[in-house]
């Protein structure tokens, strides 16, 4: 019976331990995401682009090698790894969620178009496939109508 007990502990301990660690990563996180100077300014040139119409001006592998299209990667890239690291259960899912849901299902509806071009001109189907999973998981019913619009 002490067996049984001491391992129904040490269970309890690692689950408790591992929920820890997942929040603590989560929050770690966000708080780069929110201090970091060269995330801020790669977020603060992708809402300009985003403000001027202009993201698909920057799809263009020609475009390669411009601060626009790094700024767009930057935060597509951003948004994958948080929906990678969400479903390899390394990020909180519903702290990540309750902070950023709304941002991160706009930045899906606004950079859809350019991923889709991104892939069918480099052929990668798969570029950023998990944030397009992740963003339509979190999205309302009114949001999914309209990223199936899209």
């Amino acid at each position: 019976m002490a067996l049984i007990v001491a391992i129904f502990t040490v269970y309890i301990t690692l689950k408790t331990n591992r929920a820890i660690a997942r929040r603590k990563a989560t929050i770690d996180f966000l708080l780069t995401k929110q201090t970091n100077e060269w995330m801020l300014k790669q977020r603060q040139q992708f809402i300009k682009l985003r403000q001027s119409q202009t993201l698909m001006n920057w799809v263009a592998r020609a475009q390669s090698d411009s601060d626009e299209q790094r700024a767009i990667l930057a935060v597509l890239n951003s948004a994958e790894y948080v929906a990678i690291g969400i479903l390899n259960d390394t990020f909180d899912e519903s702290l990540y969620k309750d902070a950023f849901r709304t941002t991160y299902v706009q930045d899906w509806m606004d950079l859809k178009p350019f991923v889709k071009a991104l892939r069918s001109a480099n052929q990668a189907p798969d570029a950023f496939i998990k944030m397009e999973g992740m963003a339509q998981k979190w999205a309302t019913k009114d949001e999914n109508r309209k990223i199936a619009a899209i």
